[in-house]
């Protein structure tokens, strides 16, 4: 018995082509009304809302900076939403680590 190595991911996009691979195959646990579920998906909406943030972040700041606007509340509420965007990420980013460990350490 042979065991073929697993390919390198080298991008993001490449998840897309793993999330097929583990989800079940019941269209109604995949997709709900048009909403896919699988880890690639949060996986990279995660990502999306990182940058997001961090630049709503970026774009308070500098408002404050220039004069803009007055309101401290604003940027303070934008740091606290990356900041949870960001802890997001890292615990989907574990989740992923320990799954391929899990993976790795499996006895086949």
């Amino acid at each position: 018995m042979s065991i073929n190595p697993m390919a390198q991911i080298t991008s993001f996009d490449q998840l897309s082509q793993i999330g097929g691979v583990a989800s079940p195959k019941n269209p109604g646990l995949d997709s709900v009304n048009g909403n896919d579920y699988s880890f690639a998906n949060a996986f990279t909406n995660a990502i999306g809302d990182v940058r997001a943030t961090n630049d709503k972040v970026t774009e308070e700041a500098y408002k404050l900076a220039t004069g803009q606007t007055d309101n401290l509340h604003d940027i303070t509420i934008a740091s606290t939403e990356a900041n949870l965007a960001v802890q997001l990420f890292v615990q989907l980013r574990n989740k992923a680590v320990s799954a391929y460990q899990e993976l790795m350490n499996m006895n086949v």
